[in-house]
């Protein structure tokens, strides 16, 4: 019987944990830096400013986004290694990122003269608690230019 009504009050602290995740915010992102390019894409590390406003760490254990360069299709993006974000903070963090290009070749010539071009990352993070996961939408818009990337 005590066993049962332990099981209850873990179950419902649990349940009661996910409505209370309060959203992440991917504030910002800067030094990029492409650490390994393929024909078909790139290995990146970038530092994302994220707030955590929730009372304990959450582990990001998966990024999908959709990139836009110029608001044209580019490519996507996902996370290659997962980062733990600490309780209530904004702070940087590095993440190593990797992307599939699949409309690349006709903002080269304008990257490589120095032009600044408007990258558009649309998509999800998945952050974990423990047992518990929640998808959070990530939309950050960020002005670049060929300076920004750090090429290896």
């Amino acid at each position: 019987m005590i066993t049962l009504r332990l099981l209850c009050f873990i179950l419902t602290v649990t349940f009661s944990a996910c409505t209370s995740f309060k959203a992440l915010d991917v504030i910002d992102v800067s030094d990029i830096k492409v650490t390994k390019v393929s024909g078909d894409g790139a290995e990146l590390e970038a530092t994302l400013l994220i707030e955590n406003p929730n009372g304990y760490k959450i582990k990001v254990t998966s990024i999908e986004a959709a990139i836009l360069l110029n608001q044209k299709p580019a490519g996507k993006l996902s996370l290659s290694k997962k980062v733990t974000l600490q309780r209530k903070t904004a702070t940087n963090y590095t993440f190593a990122l990797t992307t599939k290009f699949s409309n690349l070749t006709p903002h080269i010539p304008s990257l490589l003269m120095g032009k600044e071009l408007t990258l558009k990352l649309d998509g999800k993070l998945k952050g974990r608690i423990g047992l518990l996961s929640r998808k959070f939408p990530i939309s950050l818009e960020k002005k670049i230019s060929s300076n920004d990337l750090n090429l290896f």
